[in-house]
């Protein structure tokens, strides 16, 4: 059986780096489905993608086979043949095969794809142990062809804010009822467990030509009963989610449970479950044998409410950050097989890191071997390992409360070493504990003149903080007056909430109904969504983020505007990555600047900005807050207590 030592020459990888090529298209693009379309974009904006195929690591076809099922109208014929005419197939070496659907009634063989994958790669759904290549193939998530392409719809949990509020059901399903062929001993049973109150289980036979010829005498009540309940209602009110295999091991279910919190219950057996290789799914789901059906309601009454919480949070994590895109999903498949394909050069992503947030795809490894060199991990001292925080309620943090400032003891952390800086808590406290400020240096890094975008006049210093963590940057604009009190102050800031960008000048971004597209406000609001880094700190990890977003994936467009648009790009990209609001420091007077000509950037250009924006990240990260930390009440609570109109 193929391994990556005796299928996949490694040995150019090493060599030029993990570079995908796409063969062309042009003689087969009638035949490209729109699914496989769209994956064969994502791969094109990927920061891996290379035209020039004698430095490629990977080989894709631009043949369509994610539909192997001859009954289907995307089936592609004459694959076979086809396949041995490109110029470089040499047997499937070095090369990945997506494929969604394989087999076809009655029997639905996992393998039958119509050709010969040779000493190619997979990636495919419904894969079992049997025919599972381990550190080889990839098990894809099955999703709908209406899955969203890029960017993705929210997480229930995440949408609602409602993590730990209880729910009507225990257990659902709804789904179709075969009565014959594969897949049909396990959901014709599902009505014996129904008892219409907590646990909801409806199965339906209205599907296919000849269910009326092969009805039987359960169909009318199923049938009926199927019709009174409606399915969103179900996955948004139930705790845990029955996902039974059906013609194929996979199921859509199992991805809508995921999106609406419900904790999958899955039963599948030998079904290897999507990027298995680096997602550790016994924390975001529970799995049950297909022979014990009837211990399942005991099985799910015996989880205590903390584990469902627990579960419940790392499916929202899981969702956001791996599969409510195909652009994620993709990314995903290429991130996993970049680590398999360099584990042994200490540049993949640890386990941890790909089941904690904020996940593996923005983690770079070969910045650094340390996780405290990141921003998004603390250092304490009990464990090595990154806890799976994940931020759940996003947006406007409101006045911490003076109880929860000084709850460090909260029992949903798992008091790892090593954790992720944002917490369980919608609204972390931004008071740190009374200490003597720390002492650092700045140095100057890059100015004017040596800035790689300096062809604009809006340019920006970095300074490098050197203290402790020597992970932080000041930028400031070349008008700016700042005192050395105020950059102190920044910076004792930041060193609490290392994964945000903190600044003295904030902006707040609007719809403009006239343009159809987002702008920034001219002037300085109450509620705020930019900080403009004429005068801000950030981690300087996340500089190299901005080069991989802007420089390796963007188009020339965008790298053409980029000195423009710096600030609406940096914010983009903190935001997308920390799913937080930056967050913006009090001063005594506004800010001071020398007003230079070159300075007044027209507000209704950041337009282009915003679009831009959108267009790199696939949807609109930015973030809404109203909090002001104040150097005067920085080390106190009184604002707490006095303060009358806490979001003013």
């Amino acid at each position: 059986k193929c391994r990556m030592h005796n299928c996949f020459d490694t040995s150019i990888c090493l060599k030029n780096g993990f570079k995908v090529y796409i063969y062309p298209v042009e003689s087969y693009e009638k035949e490209i489905s729109s699914t496989y379309r769209e994956i064969l974009s994502s791969i094109r904006r990927s920061r891996y993608f290379t035209s020039d195929p004698s430095a490629a690591c990977l080989f894709i076809l631009s043949l369509d086979t994610l539909d192997r099922d001859p009954l289907s109208k995307s089936f592609v014929k004459g694959l076979r043949g086809k396949l041995n005419h490109l110029k470089y197939w040499r047997h499937g070496i070095n090369h990945l095969i997506f494929n969604l659907y394989s087999g076809t009634w009655p029997d639905y063989k996992e393998m039958d794809i119509g050709f010969d994958v040779g000493m190619a790669m997979i990636a495919k759904t419904s894969l079992s142990q049997q025919h599972f290549r381990p550190n080889f193939d990839i098990s894809f998530p099955l999703f709908h062809p209406e899955h969203s392409y890029r960017g993705g719809e929210l997480g229930l949990v995440q949408s609602t804010g409602n993590l730990a509020g209880g729910r009507s059901f225990i257990l659902v399903f709804k789904g179709k009822r075969y009565l014959s062929g594969i897949g049909s001993e396990t959901r014709n049973f599902l009505y014996h467990l129904n008892n219409n109150r907590d646990i909801i289980l409806l199965t339906t036979c209205k599907h296919g030509k000849d269910w009326k010829t092969l009805k039987d005498d359960r169909c009318e009540v199923d049938n009926r009963d199927y019709d009174k309940w409606d399915y969103k209602v179900l996955l948004r009110n139930s705790t845990f989610c029955l996902v039974p295999r059906g013609r194929r091991l996979g199921s859509y279910r199992f991805l809508e449970a995921l999106q609406a919190g419900c904790i999958p219950l899955i039963l599948s057996n030998d079904w290897v479950l999507p990027f298995s290789e680096v997602i550790d799914w016994s924390r975001a789901l529970l799995w049950a044998d297909e022979r014990m059906l009837l211990q399942l309601p005991s099985l799910v009454r015996s989880i205590g409410t903390e584990r469902i919480l627990l579960l419940r949070q790392q499916t929202q994590f899981l969702w956001d950050t791996y599969f409510s895109s195909i652009d994620k999903i993709v990314a995903t498949t290429l991130e996993a097989l970049k680590d398999r394909i360099f584990k042994q050069d200490s540049t993949s992503r640890t386990s941890s890191v790909w089941n904690s947030f904020p996940g593996g795809l923005v983690h770079l490894p070969e910045y650094s071997q340390s996780l405290a060199s990141y921003p998004f991990y603390s250092v304490s001292s009990d464990s090595s390992l990154p806890s799976s925080s994940y931020p759940l309620s996003v947006g406007r943090n409101p006045v911490p409360n003076s109880r929860d400032s000084n709850n460090k003891n909260n029992k949903y952390n798992n008091g790892s070493s090593l954790s992720p800086s944002s917490s369980l808590s919608s609204s972390p406290s931004f008071l740190p504990n009374r200490r003597k400020a720390r002492k650092f240096e700045a140095v100057i890094l890059a100015g004017e003149k040596s800035l790689p975008f300096s062809q604009k006049s809006f340019v920006y210093s970095l300074l490098r903080i050197v203290d402790d963590d020597g992970g932080g940057l000041l930028t400031l604009n070349e008008d700016v007056i700042i005192t050395t009190d105020e950059i102190d102050f920044a910076n004792h800031v930041w060193s609490q909430h290392r994964s945000q960008l903190i600044g003295y000048s904030e902006r707040n971004h609007f719809w403009n109904s006239a343009h159809l597209a987002y702008q920034l406000t001219s002037k300085s609001t109450n509620e705020y969504s930019v900080i403009k880094l004429q005068s801000a700190f950030y981690h300087r990890y996340y500089n190299r983020l901005y080069t991989t977003f802007i420089h390796q994936v963007a188009n020339y467009t965008i790298q053409s505007e980029e000195p423009f648009c710096r600030d609406i790009f940096m914010n983009a990209l903190i935001s997308h990555v920390s799913k937080r609001p930056p967050i913006k420091l009090g001063r005594r007077r506004p800010i001071a600047t020398r007003v230079l000509n070159h300075a007044k950037q027209p507000h209704i250009g950041k337009i282009r900005c915003f679009q831009l924006a959108e267009s790199i990240f696939g949807y609109s990260p930015f973030k809404r807050s109203v909090t002001r930390l104040d150097p005067i009440f920085h080390l106190d609570l009184v604002s707490s207590f006095r303060k009358k109109y806490l979001n003013v």
